[in-house]
């Protein structure tokens, strides 16, 4: 069986480099996408200890030109593009009476704007090669439930979830599975710099099962949706948030209250 050839982007850290080394240990072949071309080396070569290949490619997704140059590069090393994950983004919390416009912009000008067009790109090609495919957009819990501080960021993943239905629906009769995951707080580099000391152990207090996730957790359920194994699953998003969803605001909202503000 030939590799899976899958583009990544966010790759550098993250859950995008936790998938990028996921993916790896199934053998597939990456095309690793970030803006820091020594991180996303220094990702390659654990790739490929691993077990898979890696090609990186540095640009920013922001520019329109980006997602095609993504897919002629897997498709020029690899020959095909069976998968897609985008996982490119920040957080940043901002009340909404401090919310710039500017800033607003800034959530979807990295979050929906370049996942649409990777997804475009993408379909386009596995059209073209009739076999199908899968793709994963990286959404979060924030798209579903209110949250102290995410207007611009829920607002920007409620748009993904909501593009990732409607692809999903309109690619089914190509054989292209689109979802999306869904997470809850995440143990990344970037959250712990926002949570420290006491104030990580209060959020993971406001958690059914009292912890965050780890990136590679949410790596294990975006492989799985890339695998044959998910192969009757299409516009869905998935909750990875250790139950935060199902007990609904009132964890969060008690844990806002009673926890230091930073």
């Amino acid at each position: 069986m030939s590799r899976q050839a899958v583009i990544v982007t966010g790759a550098a850290r993250g859950i995008g480099k936790a998938t990028a080394l996921r993916l790896a240990k199934d053998g597939a072949s990456l095309v690793l996408n970030g803006r820091e071309a020594e991180s996303l080396r220094e990702v390659a070569d654990a790739v490929v200890q691993a077990g898979g290949a890696a090609w990186v490619c540095a640009a920013d997704l922001r520019k329109a030109e980006t997602a095609n140059s993504l897919v002629s590069q897997c498709v020029q090393e690899f020959g095909r593009v069976d998968g897609l994950v985008n996982a490119a983004g920040v957080a940043k919390l901002t009340p909404l009476l401090e919310l710039d416009l500017e800033t607003w912009k800034s959530f979807f000008d990295l979050h929906v704007t370049p996942s649409f067009l990777c997804c475009q790109a993408v379909a386009r090609r596995m059209v073209e090669q009739g076999e199908g495919g899968s793709i994963v957009n990286v959404s979060s819990v924030a798209a579903s439930m209110a949250m102290y501080g995410t207007g611009a960021y829920a607002a920007a993943k409620g748009a993904v979830s909501s593009f990732t239905r409607v692809a999903a629906v309109e690619w089914a009769g190509h054989a292209i599975r689109v979802n999306a995951v869904a997470p809850g707080p995440v143990a990344t580099e970037q959250l712990r710099k926002v949570y420290v000391g006491p104030m990580y152990a209060e959020r993971a207090r406001s958690i059914p099962m009292n912890r965050l996730a780890e990136p590679e957790e949410v790596a294990d359920m975006i492989a799985f949706l890339l695998s044959p194994a998910a192969k009757y699953v299409t516009g869905q998003v998935l909750a990875i948030d250790g139950g935060a969803s199902a007990v609904g605001c009132y964890s969060y909202e008690t844990y806002k209250r009673q926890a230091p503000q930073a």
